[in-house]
Formats: C-alpha cells, sequence, structure tokens
C-alpha cells in the first residue's frame, strides 16, 4: 500500500529544502557596493559577487569570534 500523494509530497518538499540550502531572495541591496564588490572580486555577475562576499566573511569567522571575545574582556589597549 502506497502513502497518499499529499504526504508523499510533503516528504519530497522537507526533504529538498534541507539538501537544498540555496533560496530565492528578494532584498534591497546598494548598488554601489555590488558594483565595487564586484569588481574587486572579479567576479563576473552580482550572485557570484554576493556568494563570495559571503564565503569571505565566513572564512573569517574565527578572527572575528576572537575579536567578540577580546572587546568583552576589555579591548585592546589603545596606540600612544
Amino acid at each position: 500500500m502506497e502513502p497518499p500523494a499529499w504526504l508523499v509530497r510533503q516528504a519530497r518538499s522537507r526533504y529538498d529544502r534541507f539538501v537544498n540550502m540555496t533560496r530565492h531572495k528578494h532584498l534591497k541591496l546598494d548598488q554601489t557596493k555590488i558594483d565595487r564588490a564586484k569588481k574587486l572580486l572579479g567576479a563576473k555577475t552580482e550572485q557570484e559577487t554576493i556568494d563570495r562576499a559571503l564565503d569571505l566573511v565566513l572564512g573569517e569567522e574565527r578572527i572575528l569570534k576572537a575579536h567578540r571575545r577580546v572587546r568583552t574582556v576589555g579591548g585592546f589597549d589603545e596606540a600612544r
């Protein structure tokens, strides 16, 4: 006996959301920033620009977390 079609569709939808993490987003972004980042990154498309910029930020995760820890401990002494 096969499961009902609605249950199969629901399970497939949940599976697709879990496996495919790419989503369509509608965002208001500063075009000047996109253009500058695109040029700096040598990207061909705006999609590639945003994807690579996010990769750069995520690649710096350890550094960003370390900065937050230092800030909560008292920060850096100012250079005199």
